[in-house]
């Protein structure tokens, strides 16, 4: 209802939505689609080398190449963006560093506890080689890890044994073909490379949303006092208006120049308290009506601003 007047709508789709069955719903659709696909699932893409990429003039596009073309994938013909971005790349080898750390820790804890536990005298089970196998395989899991974390276990002496290293040459060919990469299809042909992946990006503000929803404090959905069907209707409808109308507010502050999260704007305008002081009349008469003056508490730079853009002074009580 909301998109009826709408010439062209693109659902953004993120890999959950991704079947066959949801994409051949669309076909006959007014919708078009842009999403992306499991980078693992299409090693001939990953396998293009970054110098066939280009880079953009958009800023914001700064630091990401791009390689189009086109490939049949969920049984449909699509546009294929493969991007790199070099910010992607530098936050998940920051994310493997942290993991291999931890692992490579737990691995040298593991070898010394065997190393005990096959000493004379040592008490309790001990391991066999396959509860060791074990322990290192779940020490080894995970996307990138297992690619470049080595266990090796084995006997020597009658005893086992458990070494570990980190191959430099599997994390050098997963920068130069895996990481930093993302896969996007869509069936807006038309649409340049930027706008198809500026379009993907703009998930995010639905995300925002969600996790603006999840905050306590502000256009939260919980806590949710109600059990009938009706009322919960009726707290989801006020809920969306209040993400709607905080939103409107955020869009607005962002017109005029003022950079907040709506987080930190909601703040801004809550610490506005509005003070009504009531005067005895000045009547030399009998006594009349009382006078009120209102104003506001002192405010800051950012909320006399913020009080400026919403025009806050033609709401004062009278």
């Amino acid at each position: 209802m909301l998109a009826k007047n709408l010439e062209h709508v693109t659902l953004v789709f993120d890999k959950g939505n991704n079947s066959e069955e949801n994409l051949e719903a669309l076909g006959p659709s007014p919708y078009h689609v842009v999403g992306s696909l499991v980078p693992t699932q299409h090693p001939d893409l990953l396998e293009v080398p970054l110098d066939k990429f280009q880079s953009f003039q958009d800023a914001r596009l700064e630091g990401v190449t791009a390689f189009r073309t086109s490939k049949k994938v969920f049984g449909r013909h699509w546009t294929i963006v493969a991007t790199h971005s070099q910010e992607l790349l530098e936050g998940q080898l920051r994310g493997i560093a942290q993991v291999l750390g931890k692992r490579r820790r737990a691995l040298g804890e593991l070898q010394g506890k065997l190393k005990r536990s096959q000493e004379p005298g040592a008490k309790g089970k001990g391991y066999t080689f396959e509860s060791l196998e074990a322990h290192a395989q779940n020490l080894s899991s995970g996307q990138y890890i297992q690619k470049i974390l080595r266990v090796e276990i084995g006997r020597r002496r009658g005893k086992l044994q458990l070494h570990y290293h980190t191959d430099a040459q599997a994390l050098e060919k997963l920068i130069a073909t895996s990481l930093g990469r993302r896969i996007l299809f869509t069936d807006n042909h038309q649409w340049t490379t930027e706008e198809i992946i500026l379009a993907y990006r703009s998930q995010h503000h639905v995300e925002a949303a969600f996790r603006t929803m999840k905050d306590p404090h502000f256009v939260g959905w919980e806590p949710l006092y109600h059990w009938t069907d009706q009322k919960i209707r009726v707290h989801a409808f006020y809920c969306v208006l209040a993400l709607t109308l905080a939103g409107l507010l955020h869009r607005e502050a962002h017109r005029a120049g003022l950079e907040l999260s709506l987080g930190a704007l909601c703040r801004e305008l809550s610490s506005i308290c509005e003070i009504i002081n009531l005067y005895p009349s000045t009547s030399k008469k009998k006594a009349g009506r009382l006078r009120a003056s209102t104003t506001y508490t002192e405010l800051t730079p950012t909320t006399s601003r913020l009080a400026e853009i919403f025009r806050l002074h033609d709401w004062e009580a009278r």
